[in-house]
This record gives structure tokens, C-alpha cells and sequence, in this order.
């Protein structure tokens, strides 16, 4: 009757089980789910070592009897030589907690990957129009007049760059002008001298 209340092991995952442990002799008194009969060897497991240390119930995570680390639980029955042990596999406890640290983690490096992505395109839409225009006005010092840039923004550099456009069209106007005069001025002296 005991071994059909502790082997039911509803509610405790695949590898959780109760167990009962006579403190006298570390013996198993119930059937072990790990191998279908009573454990013949002595149960020296950390909630055994606690038991023999005068501690009559507590929790931890330890090696339990066949050596596997498990999270635990014991108490002792009041009345008799009897511990209950409640144990499961650390991995299958951590199972969940592990899944949302590897989801978290997951999470984190696309948002990273995603702020890198946004920052690379919001540096671009800022450097490549400056770039743009510096490219602009290193050409029109080398004297390249009829240089415009194309710059198609709404924001500050859109207006330097329309600012850099006029100011080329200008500059423009102005030596072609000056340009004229000379002619002009040389058509001039030419036919006074003639």
C-alpha cells in the first residue's frame, strides 16, 4: 500500500519520484523509478548526510543515490525511523528556466543585431550627403564651376546642399560675368589701340 502511494508519481515530470529511507540503516524502503525494485545499497546522499547531522528536514541540491545531481526535498515522519525523500532531475527542474534564458538570449542578440542595423542606416542617411556635398566642394576648388550636388532630404543637409547648389550658381554667374567684362573690356582697349 506505502509503495503505491510513493511509486505514484503524478505531477513530478519524468524523472521525480519519492522514496522512503530507513535512518537507521540507509536502506530503501520503496521502490526506486529508475529501476522498477528497492535500491539494495545504503542511501548516502546529502539529505542523508543532513538526517545523520541532526537536520530533520530541509531542501538543497545534491547527488542523490544513483549520483545524479537533483534538486530534494526531505522529511522525517514523525513516529518512526522513516525519511521521505522527494527528488527530480536538476535538468528536467531547470528545464523552463533554462528555455527562457535561451529565449532571452535570443531576443537580445536580434535586438542587438536590429540597433546595429538602425544605427548603420541612420549614420548613412547623415554621412552620405555630407559626404556628397564635401565631394561637391572639393570639385568646385579645383575649379569645376557647373558642380551640383544631389541631395534629396528635408532636413538640414537637404538646405545646405540647396544652399551649396545656389552658391555654385552663383559663383558661377559671378566669373562668367567677370569673364564678359574682360572680353568686353579687351574688345574694348583693342579697337582704341587699333
Amino acid at each position: 500500500a506505502i509503495n503505491e502511494v510513493i511509486t505514484d508519481y503524478t505531477g513530478l515530470g519524468e524523472t521525480g519520484e519519492t522514496y522512503l529511507v530507513d535512518v537507521e540503516d540507509h536502506l530503501m524502503r520503496t521502490v526506486s523509478r529508475d529501476s522498477g525494485e528497492v535500491y539494495d545499497k545504503p542511501v548516502n546522499s546529502y539529505a542523508m548526510q543532513q538526517l545523520d547531522a541532526g537536520v530533520m528536514d530541509g531542501t538543497g541540491e545534491y547527488l542523490d543515490y544513483r549520483g545524479v545531481n537533483v534538486l530534494g526535498s526531505w522529511s522525517m515522519i514523525d513516529g518512526s525511523h522513516w525519511v521521505l525523500i522527494a527528488e527530480i532531475d536538476s535538468g528536467e527542474a531547470f528545464a523552463p528556466a533554462t528555455q527562457l534564458m535561451n529565449a532571452i538570449l535570443i531576443v537580445i542578440a536580434l535586438s542587438v543585431i536590429a540597433i546595429l542595423a538602425i544605427s548603420a542606416w541612420v549614420a548613412r542617411s547623415f554621412s552620405k550627403p555630407i559626404t556628397t556635398i564635401t565631394d561637391g566642394a572639393i570639385q568646385v576648388a579645383d575649379g569645376a564651376l557647373d558642380v551640383q550636388v544631389d541631395v534629396k532630404s528635408s532636413n538640414e543637409l537637404g538646405l545646405l546642399a540647396n544652399a551649396f547648389n545656389r552658391m555654385t550658381d552663383n559663383l558661377r554667374r559671378m566669373v562668367q560675368a567677370e569673364r564678359d567684362t574682360k572680353n568686353h573690356l579687351e574688345t574694348t582697349l583693342s579697337h582704341y589701340a587699333a
